[in-house]
């Protein structure tokens, strides 16, 4: 179900679709940050899968719309870095939207899954590689970090 309204703009959202996300388009292509997968235990377990696919990007970049006021934060506080990661949900089908990290607090971690189509990126780095399953694949193109590449 997710669409852009325009060329330049894509929208996502959560599972119940009651949460949405803006970006430009031209977002998906910034260098300066890159789309990236993280394997740390946290990420897999805050989004129920082997990673999560994120995409970090000055919070003025980024409209969140949550009319029924459904988004609740999560303070994961049990971090490898040690800095609070403020963790962004619906409250209603549980859908990770974003994060928030203390060292950095003006810069959002959209997820990608919220957004559907084959114009989203290839990861350019993956982290904390050495948590990955023994059995998955490294992407061949991404950096790869076996910590965090900050």
């Amino acid at each position: 179900m997710s669409s852009s309204s325009s060329s330049s703009e894509l929208i996502g959202h959560c599972l119940c679709g009651e949460v949405k996300v803006k970006i430009e388009r031209e977002s998906l292509n910034d260098k300066s940050n890159g789309a990236y997968l993280c394997h740390c235990e946290n990420c897999k377990r805050a989004g129920g899968g082997l990673c999560s696919y994120g995409l970090r990007l000055p919070e003025d970049k980024v409209v969140v719309l949550d009319s029924k006021s459904l988004i609740k934060k999560y303070d994961d506080t049990n971090t490898k870095s040690k800095n609070l990661l403020e963790r962004y949900f619906c409250s209603q089908c549980g859908s990770p939207i974003y994060g928030k990290r203390s060292n950095s607090p003006n810069i959002l971690t959209i997820k990608l899954s919220l957004f559907s189509g084959d114009q989203l990126p290839c990861p350019t780095k993956q982290i904390f590689c050495k948590e990955m399953m023994k059995w998955e694949k490294k992407i061949d193109d991404a950096k790869h970090y076996d910590e965090s590449a900050e």
